[in-house]
Order: structure tokens, then sequence, then C-alpha cells
């Protein structure tokens, strides 16, 4: 009974150390105010409105039951780029609005060049295309226009 008692208290007595242990949570994360660039400077981010002309977008992209869009952003300005802001309208081929949305893009391009963005579908249920993306086969779904601007850019 002894041996009983004494197995029954080490358990809990383990128990009630290993229950204080290791403190698992992470500790204040702070936000990257700086960036390194190439060259091994630190740079600051800022965003600022996009000055005219400073980016191009190109080859816009979502065929039927996909569930990304794409496009080609060509940074005309004179600092490296790190994020757009795209306020995207969908039209169907009649003018009437579809869907709009607000998004920052995140991408790393630097100054006269260009790079492929991909980014999530507001088509949920994979039923609409771009009208100048393939044409659907066998499925049947409906085509839709873009409009897009740039408010404003994060640049270093």
């Amino acid at each position: 009974m002894k041996r009983l008692l004494l197995a029954v208290a080490v358990i809990i007595v383990t128990a009630a150390v290993t229950a204080g242990g290791q403190n698992t949570k992470r500790p204040k994360l702070k936000v990257k105010e700086t960036t390194e660039t190439p060259s091994g400077n630190k740079a600051t981010i800022d965003t600022i409105a996009s000055p005219e002309g400073a980016i191009t977008l190109s080859g816009y992209d979502k065929p039927l039951q996909t569930r990304v869009e794409t496009i080609f952003v060509t940074n005309n300005y004179t600092r490296r780029l790190h994020a757009i802001r795209l306020i995207i309208n969908y039209t169907d081929l009649a003018g009437r609005q579809l869907h709009s949305a607000t998004r920052w893009v995140s991408c790393d391009i630097p100054p006269g060049e260009t790079r492929m963005v991909t980014f999530g579908s507001w088509d949920r249920q994979q039923s609409f295309y771009y009208r100048h993306s393939r044409r659907p086969v066998r499925a049947s779904g409906t085509a839709y226009d873009i409009t897009v601007t740039i408010p404003s850019i994060a640049v270093d």
C-alpha cells in the first residue's frame, strides 16, 4: 500500500513539474522597418502614390476553372518595387459590374524590369474566364473584362 501511495505521489509531482514547463508562446513580434538591398545597404520601405507611368501592367490572365489571376508588372520607376495596390473592376461583356476588389500584391521588381505576379481569384466558383484568356473547350463559362487602377505603390 505504501508503494502504491508513493508511486501515485511521484506521478502527481512529475505532472505538476512538467505542467509548468517550457513557455511556447512567441515573444512580441516587431515590425521590420527596413529591408536589405542587393548592395547590402539598408533601405526604408515607403508607400507612395503611384506616379503617372511608373508602373505598366500587361498580360492579365484568368482561364476558366482556375483559382488564381496573373498579370505582368513592369517597374518604370527609379526605385525597387516591393508591392502594388490594385483596384480591379470586373465587368461582363455588356459593361455591367460583376465584382470589384482592392488588394495589395507583393512583388520584388528592380527598376526597369518586369515580373509576373499571381494572386487569388475573385471567382470562387471557377465559372468565369477573362475574355482574352484561352477559351474553354468542353465547359461553359462567362467571359468578363477588367479595368485596373494603381493608387499606390511600396518602394524602397
